[in-house]
């Protein structure tokens, strides 16, 4: 079909289906089905398409253009309803099965919730970006779950700088630190975590902790798990490339602890 339409003011429909249900036909209504069928073995198709809106060709302004636009399909008699409802997908012989594809990457290839709410996009390479799109700060999240062996990677192109997460808990079961504890009493010790122990023991004023976590504008924090002594109780830490000093202290003066002291750790980044 290719209707051409000249001047007059009203909706230009390439096709239009109406269909009525009356009677007492209890199965189903569908406006319009399409059944795809390959009936031979002896070739190849290349792809099998129920339904296929080419690219628009203007002319001229148009304000808006939709390849599908579906409009209310909720009724007062109608106890459940979609906009779209798309049944099981089963792979039978195909490598690759999805009930939804968004080919293209980044903002233009998104999914926009409401007018004003947040687009979500991703990079093609494994990263999804949320985005504010409404009237205020419209920050981003990206959350990479390809490009680095055993973790999600937060980042933001617009400068967030906190997750609040307001009165919500953050428990060690919503997030599973990497912890590691060294028992022997000594100067130094290697334990590759971002939260754990060492002990250090009663000679020499100071600690040197080997963490591949460490870096030089990494933040740690120091606590005592036990109690040093009579000496040695303040303690001050200088941040390196892949390891820490840390100062026993009393009142400013290097001092080794009295007893061999448990020091819990968190490195921050």
């Amino acid at each position: 079909m290719n209707p051409v339409y000249g001047a007059e003011n009203f909706a230009h429909r390439g096709l239009s289906i109406a269909v009525q249900q009356q009677g007492t036909n209890t199965s189903s209504s569908i406006g319009l089905l399409v059944s795809m069928i390959k009936a031979t073995g002896a070739t190849t198709l290349d792809t099998m398409t129920g339904a296929l809106f080419s690219t628009v060709a203007v002319t001229g302004i148009v304000s808006n253009t939709r390849g599908i636009e579906i409009e209310d399909q909720s009724a007062t008699s109608v106890v459940t309803s979609y906009g779209i409802s798309i049944l099981n997908q089963v792979t039978a012989g195909s490598t690759a099965t999805r009930a939804v594809r968004l080919a293209g990457t980044g903002a233009n290839n998104g999914l926009q919730l409401g007018d004003t709410g947040v687009l979500i996009s991703n990079d093609g390479d494994g990263a999804i970006t949320f985005l504010g799109s409404s009237a205020g700060a419209d920050e981003d999240l990206t959350l990479n779950l390809d490009d680095t062996t055993n973790a999600a990677v937060f980042s933001s192109s617009t400068g967030v700088l906190l997750a609040d997460f307001g009165t919500i808990d953050i428990g060690t079961a919503a997030i599973d630190l990497v912890t590691g504890i060294d028992a022997v009493a000594g100067d130094s010790a290697t334990i590759n975590a971002t939260a754990g122990r060492f002990r250090k023991d009663v000679t020499g004023t100071t600690f040197t902790l080997t963490n591949s976590y460490i870096a030089t504008t990494s933040i740690i924090l120091l606590t005592y798990a036990s109690d040093p002594g009579a000496t040695g109780f303040d303690i001050d830490v200088v941040a390196g490339a892949g390891s820490a000093t840390i100062t026993f202290e009393t009142s400013g003066v290097p001092a080794a602890p009295t007893n061999n002291a448990d020091i819990n750790f968190l490195v921050i980044n």
